[in-house]
């Protein structure tokens, strides 16, 4: 379900961001802990931790001065997009603009005040616009079978053919540009797909269909191993088509403690979770062979997996990374178009020994277990001389 904008959110984002933004710049050169840095403080004062830098420079020498850092300083501000002003206007020197501060006997600083750029007020702009509507479509064309809702902050929820869990297509600015990162499930939780400074960049995994040059690569023959087993993932079992869930927990308080700090209490509920697997031949899968699996977000009878096929070409490893869309009612396997024709062999292969790892779950659990038993365990012959 699509989250309406809300106006309210933004006028105070961007309030907030008004409230601290950096409006004086201070150097200050502390004799006897020797260090020196500078500190950036809004209108009212205050400093956010981010403001507070260090600079790397030695004062061992006592003939260092406040003045002699002003370069160093002139720096970090117009990193972050300022610069030194007197009444708003930039000043034409660094060295210019800058007035004694406190003077201690071992402590000395030095202040100017510092003004937004161009580029930073731009990105302000970006961030914290109101925004009356959302555009429901990404400002490219997705390959066929895609489909994309917008969510509130620049976010898109992309949905492929076959089902499964969706994709997030995430936007954001900052002063070198906009960026565009396509996330394997939540933004910033999932593995990172695809990314540029332009939204045909960050989809362009969905339909790719070159290699791509893998330096650790291996290559693990399909009649080495046998199936797949659950890798390092603290799962029970739970209700609906996806059996492998985690359990639901909420903070709760201690009164009866000094400190009254709340603990995480589980609530008896549990949730489906996304799984990462191996294959069964050692207790370390290379990493290209590991596999995440997730369950359709609305409880559905379908899960997507992300595999990293590998194969040799001319002495290297190369890599095709492939979505494939399980059908665990029915125990089909549906395969992208991207996916090149000497891969899908081995495509269809690991996706059928998947979907018999999610039916010896359901067979688990039709049991009674209330974990995971088996499918935690290795093949004969894996030892830990294998890690």
């Amino acid at each position: 379900m699509t989250t309406a904008y809300n106006p309210t959110e933004a006028e105070r984002a961007r309030k907030g961001e008004a409230a601290t933004r950096p409006a004086v710049a201070e150097i200050f050169v502390n004799y006897s802990t020797r260090e020196a840095g500078m500190r950036l403080t809004s209108a009212d004062g205050h400093t956010h931790e981010r403001d507070f830098i260090r600079f790397g420079r030695s004062l061992f020498d006592p003939s260092i001065t406040a003045h002699e850092l002003i370069p160093d300083a002139v720096a970090e501000i117009e990193k972050r997009g300022f610069f030194v002003s007197v009444n708003g206007e930039p000043v034409e020197a660094p060295q210019t603009g800058w007035q004694e501060g406190t003077s201690r006997l071992t402590r000395i600083t030095i202040r100017a005040d510092i003004s937004p750029g161009r580029a930073y007020l731009d990105m302000v702009e970006h961030k914290y616009a109101p925004r009356a509507s959302y555009d429901p479509r990404p400002v490219v064309d997705l390959p066929a079978g895609w489909t994309a809702e917008s969510r509130p902050w620049d976010l898109w929820e992309l949905n492929g053919p076959g089902g499964g869990a969706p994709l997030t297509l995430s936007r954001w600015v900052d002063l070198a540009g906009v960026h565009w990162v396509l996330w394997d499930g939540m933004p910033y939780d999932g593995p990172r797909i695809g990314g540029g400074t332009t939204c045909a960049e960050a989809v362009a995994p969905l339909t790719a269909e070159r290699a791509e040059f893998d330096m650790y690569g291996i290559r693990l023959p399909l009649d080495e191993w046998s199936a797949y087993r659950i890798d390092g993932c603290a799962t029970v079992y739970g209700p609906g088509w996806w059996p492998f869930h985690d359990h639901v927990t909420e903070l709760v308080a201690r009164p009866q403690t000094t400190l009254q700090m709340p603990e995480k209490t589980r609530t008896g509920r549990t949730r489906p979770t996304r799984l990462r697997i191996s294959p069964n031949c050692a207790n370390r899968a290379w990493r290209n062979e590991y596999v995440t699996v997730s369950p359709d977000p609305d409880g559905g009878a379908t899960a997507t997996a992300r595999l990293e096929l590998a194969h040799s070409r001319t002495g290297r490893i190369d890599t095709h990374t492939v979505r494939i869309v399980l059908n665990i009612e029915d125990g089909t396997v549906t395969l992208p178009d991207s996916c090149p024709p000497h891969l899908r062999r081995e495509a269809e292969a690991k996706g059928a020994r998947i979907l018999t790892l999610i039916a010896r779950g359901r067979m688990e659990r039709k049991a009674g277990h209330p974990a995971p038993v088996v499918l935690t365990e290795y093949a004969p012959g894996a030892t830990d001389a294998d890690k």
